[in-house]
């Protein structure tokens, strides 16, 4: 099944919207500081380890994923690193441990790790994929499995497409691409 379809066979409601761009599902906009609303607190509060954040965050990433066709087809979690290098330790982690609590599913922890850190990309600017094909790696066999790439905030997609590149070269058959927020400037 396409993207196209995953997300046209996804209910929307009102209160419980979700968008889709550059076929990378977020739940929500996020305005830099300049133009800053409520959500947008609420992402940074989740950025900086807020714990509340991180829970309301997991539930309605898990509340997306129970209601699309694709939750029982043999999907792990697999999460974007950070800027570090290591396997991811940060907000994006915690919200994946919740969501294996909210649905049993699997979360393939240090599937992606930085092997080379960098400068995070909101301040270096560097929007080039090239940056994360040279400092991230893939750490466990995923030949024909299913993942669905977390991460918080995307604002160009660079890092997290890249993410999906590297699965799908390693033998990922499949790759759904989810943040909680996308930067709207």
């Amino acid at each position: 099944m396409s993207l196209l379809e995953l997300i046209q066979n996804s209910s929307t409601g009102k209160d419980n919207r979700n968008f889709h761009s550059a076929n990378i599902t977020f739940l929500e906009e996020y305005f830099p500081k300049r133009n800053a609303n409520d959500m947008t607190y609420k992402v940074l509060d989740f950025k900086n380890g807020d714990s509340d954040e991180i829970k309301y965050f997991s539930d309605r990433v898990s509340a997306y994923i129970k209601k699309c066709r694709w939750k029982n087809q043999g999907f792990k979690l697999a999460v974007v690193p950070s800027s570090q290098k290591g396997p991811p330790r940060n907000s994006v982690h915690e919200m994946a441990w919740n969501i294996v609590k909210n649905l049993g599913v699997f979360y393939e922890q240090g599937a992606l790790y930085r092997y080379k850190s960098i400068q995070p990309c909101h301040i270096s600017n560097t929007r080039d994929q090239g940056v994360h094909f040279n400092s991230i790696g893939v750490n466990s066999n995923v030949i024909g499995n299913s993942y669905i790439l977390l991460d918080d905030i995307y604002t160009t997609g660079n890092t997290i497409n890249a993410c999906e590149k590297l699965l799908l070269q390693k033998g990922a058959e499949r790759v759904i691409k989810m943040t909680i927020a996308k930067t709207i400037s």
